[in-house]
């Protein structure tokens, strides 16, 4: 039950984040005897603080693989049957240093497999992927019909240091849109 009411949470909290780039701006508290401190709780209640959705967050609450996971550590017995959740954030920290109308981005994702469905339900793994890139635009579309070209550098690690090692593979460090 516990975890349920984990999972429950952890999923309120991603549909929120999810959601609130579209939301319109409401007045969610009305102080009708002080205008400025009406003004500035709305503001704060409105903002996301620059924080934005960057990849896909979602929380997958039963996934299956016919093969069983093997652990590094002999103690550790996994199940095939288990949960997944990604939460993945980026804030602009920087507009237009070298006057090309380019974007500077800081982001960090956590990927992590929970053991849900067992005894204990420990996180089988966890993946934290921090990262910085910097967005150009493209103003002539007419070479390759391209839009933007992100150069980014990316750490992806399991924080296990060598007795863990996970695929490292950066898949994204220069992309074309």
């Amino acid at each position: 039950m516990r975890n349920l009411f984990i999972l429950f949470f952890l999923s309120s909290i991603l549909s929120a984040l999810q959601n609130s780039s579209t939301k319109e701006n409401r007045n969610l508290i009305s102080f009708p005897k002080d205008i400025e401190t009406n003004t500035s709780m709305n503001r704060w209640l409105n903002s996301h603080f620059g924080l934005e959705p960057y990849k896909e967050n979602y929380l997958l609450l039963l996934g299956y693989r016919k093969s069983s996971y093997k652990s590094y550590i002999p103690t550790d017995v996994y199940t095939n049957v288990e949960s997944e959740l990604q939460i993945s954030l980026k804030l602009n920290v920087k507009n237009n240093i070298l006057g090309l109308d380019e974007k500077y981005y800081l982001s960090y994702s956590h990927h992590s497999f929970w053991q849900i469905y067992s005894s204990s339900s420990p996180f089988r793994e966890t993946i934290y992927n921090p990262e910085a890139f910097v967005i150009f635009p493209i103003s002539d579309s007419s070479i390759f019909n391209l839009s933007s070209l992100k150069i980014a550098m990316a750490h992806r690690s399991n924080g296990q240091g060598d007795n863990r090692n996970i695929d490292t593979n950066i898949t994204e460090v220069f992309d074309i849109e």
